[in-house]
């Protein structure tokens, strides 16, 4: 069985780093003079999401421009469709087969996107996860990144991540939080007579 590699990962931000400059002006058609930042962006910021949508959309080309040139192999069960990678919120996982080779240039991608968006990977929330592997192949890839190695099952963002479909029992502690969750929203928000 050919194995496969899910790297889930947090990106830390330091805005302050990416948007501190040296900025021209246009004055009357043509950039006249320069300025120089002092202050950037703190991650609270109300620009912060969106500057930080804009550069996960170049990490996300990245990656994909890195597997249409073949240099990261599609993790087994992802070839179908050429999936690489999902992110959400400051979240991200990645797909990809379990080879070195693969790995390192995934490693290389996140050097090169620290170097140009000073957004880096959060080791302590990073973790590895490896199926159909030999112990001394996970151990070599481990090696390399120095993620924790997570286990099976998963969850990601409270929903089990399994290769089949999702029935009913595995959404259960799921819709039971959001259902708690609405219920004490309820209770806060609404009076006796059911209207706010």
């Amino acid at each position: 069985m050919v194995g496969g590699l899910v790297i889930t990962s947090s990106l830390l931000m330091n805005w302050s780093r990416a948007i501190r400059g040296i900025v021209s002006l246009p004055v009357n058609g043509s950039m006249q003079g320069y300025i120089e930042g002092s202050k950037g962006l703190i991650q609270g910021d109300h620009l912060s999401p969106y500057l930080f949508v804009m550069a996960i959309e170049v990490l996300s080309k990245m990656l994909d421009s890195a597997a249409q040139e073949g240099k990261i192999a599609d993790h087994p069960l992802c070839s179908k469709i050429h999936l690489t990678h999902l992110g959400f919120a400051y979240d991200l996982v990645i797909f990809l087969k379990g080879d070195v080779d693969s790995l390192k240039v995934v490693m290389n991608i996140f050097d090169s996107f620290y170097e140009i968006s000073s957004l880096k990977l959060n080791p302590s929330k990073s973790e590895l996860f490896c199926a159909g592997m030999d112990e001394v192949k996970v151990q070599e890839i481990s090696s390399i990144n120095g993620f924790k190695r997570g286990t099976f099952p998963v969850k990601y963002l409270g929903v089990p991540l399994i290769s089949g479909r999702l029935s009913d029992k595995d959404c259960r502690p799921f819709m039971e939080k959001i259902a708690s969750r609405i219920e004490s929203w309820a209770t806060q928000k609404l009076s006796y007579a059911g209207t706010p």
